[in-house]
């Protein structure tokens, strides 16, 4: 897969990602504890987040990752703290959920740390965009393959 291949269908997952950012930010900011319907719609809408992230994670694991090693000054030190970011996501992943799916009543603290996510994975992905799948970066690779 080229890069332009691989930053394309990054691309499209973080604007996947961003749409049910934008779902979940209204949720969050009208929670209210004791509010039974909008603490539902916002355990299922946080834990499809999640889900999705860790799917991408992945995705962007088999692609991205195989990509930048494959870009020659600088390609490997970007792909493994790429790996190295993705292990702490995913261990921050699992505890959110663990926290969502607990009889999934959310409290003040869940909604905060909802909250709190939101912005991190926005500039996460804003950062990745201008750093990692910048045309410059990956223009020059001719072929990344999982590993």
């Amino acid at each position: 897969m080229k890069g332009a291949e691989v930053r394309e269908q990054i691309l499209e997952q973080h604007a996947e990602l961003r749409e049910m950012l934008a779902g979940l930010e209204p949720l969050v900011k009208r929670f209210e504890p004791g509010s039974r319907m909008v603490a539902e719609e916002l355990c299922e809408r946080g834990l499809a987040l999640y889900e999705k992230l860790a799917a991408h994670l992945d995705l962007e694991d088999d692609l991205l990752v195989a990509a930048l090693r494959a870009v020659r000054e600088g390609g490997q030190e970007r792909a493994e703290d790429l790996a190295a970011e993705h292990r702490e996501q995913r261990e921050l992943l699992e505890f959110l959920i663990g926290r969502l799916t607990r009889e999934c009543r959310p409290t003040s603290l869940v909604a905060r740390e909802l909250r709190s996510f939101i912005d991190c994975l926005r500039e996460d992905m804003d950062d990745e965009e201008a750093t990692l799948l910048a045309p410059e970066v990956l223009g020059d690779v001719e072929r990344a393959s999982p590993q």
